[in-house]
Formats: structure tokens, C-alpha cells, sequence
């Protein structure tokens, strides 16, 4: 009997001696809980479509999509700008010889939004460059076609929205950007 009253005493010892490091680490991590990162998180993605179209004199010539997802930030004032580049490097010849520069022909995209209702108000920066079809001024150079656009819109969700058209002043050439956001989660 005395072994086992012994035996007893030592076990609950050796059991509240294993429990009380865990209970005294307990108060002093910094673990956040559960609550907390989900107010951290953003309460929605938002995916933009947008669809850039080039005419001449009318007629559809090009026509590009392009996808961002984005995610405005709860935690400031000012939601984060979100990228998309996709172009070509041209190489042109310089006055030396054998060296080349390059300039950028492609689509550059910088956007944000905010949620507003059942809308996205969009803040887009857009520049979109190409290489000319017409005669060229200078031989072995191509010419570039450029346009640079700062605008707001606001977006219905499921919706296109017109972001820009743009005429080239030189040509019957037109470029324009619409957008179509749509919610995820």
C-alpha cells in the first residue's frame, strides 16, 4: 500500500510539474489569434478584364485581354498600385555602329481601386506603344506609336467600362481600353 500511495504522489508531481512550463508559456506568446488575422486579410479580390482594341479608319486591326487580380488595402487610405507589363525590346541602331538601344513597344498597365457600392472606382495608368505600319521617315528606324494615359472610372461589377479612346493626331488610328471588374473571393 505504501508503494502504491508512493507511486501515486510521484505521478501527480511529475504531472503538474510537466503541465506548468506549458501553462506559463501560454500568457507570455505573442501568437495573434484567429480573430484578429482575419481582420487583417482583405475582404475581397477583384479581378480586372481588360480588352484593348485598335482600329484604322474604323476597322478592328488588334485586339488584346489582359487579366490583374487586385486587392485594395483595408488598412490605409490608399489602396496599392497593382502592375502589368507585357511588350517587346526593338533594338535601334545608334550613330556608332554595331551598338543598338532599345525602346519598349507594348502595353504597360498600372491600376487600383476602391470598392463603392456595386462598382469599382479604378484609378488606371496606362501607356501603349506599337510599331507603326505607315512609311517611315527614316529608313532602318521604325517609328513608334505611343499613347499615355492617367484616368478614373467606375466600374459596375460585371460591366464594361470605357477606362480611354485616344486618336493618333497623325493618322486614323484609334486606341481604346475598356475594363469589365469582377468580384472574387
Amino acid at each position: 500500500m505504501r508503494n502504491r500511495r508512493f507511486y501515486f504522489v510521484n505521478l501527480l508531481l511529475l504531472l503538474a510539474t510537466a503541465c506548468t512550463p506549458a501553462v506559463s508559456q501560454q500568457g507570455t506568446t505573442d501568437v495573434p489569434k484567429a480573430s484578429s488575422l482575419n481582420n487583417s486579410a482583405p475582404k475581397h479580390y477583384y479581378k480586372l478584364n481588360y480588352v484593348l482594341r485598335e482600329t484604322d479608319e474604323g476597322k478592328l486591326i488588334d485586339q488584346r485581354t489582359f487579366v490583374i487580380t487586385i486587392n485594395p488595402e483595408e488598412s490605409g487610405d490608399t489602396p496599392r498600385w497593382w502592375s502589368m507589363r507585357a511588350g517587346t525590346r526593338v533594338p535601334l541602331s545608334t550613330e556608332g555602329g554595331g551598338k543598338y538601344s532599345y525602346a519598349d513597344a507594348g502595353v504597360n498597365l498600372d491600376s487600383r481601386g476602391y470598392e463603392v457600392g456595386d462598382a469599382l472606382q479604378l484609378e488606371v495608368s496606362a501607356d501603349v506603344s506599337s510599331l507603326a505600319t505607315e512609311n517611315q521617315s527614316s529608313p532602318g528606324l521604325p517609328l513608334i506609336r505611343q499613347v499615355k494615359v492617367r484616368s478614373a472610372v467606375l466600374a459596375p461589377f460585371g460591366k464594361q467600362a470605357t477606362v480611354f479612346t485616344a486618336d493618333d493626331p497623325g493618322s486614323t488610328h484609334r486606341v481604346e481600353l475598356d475594363v469589365t471588374p469582377v468580384r472574387e473571393r
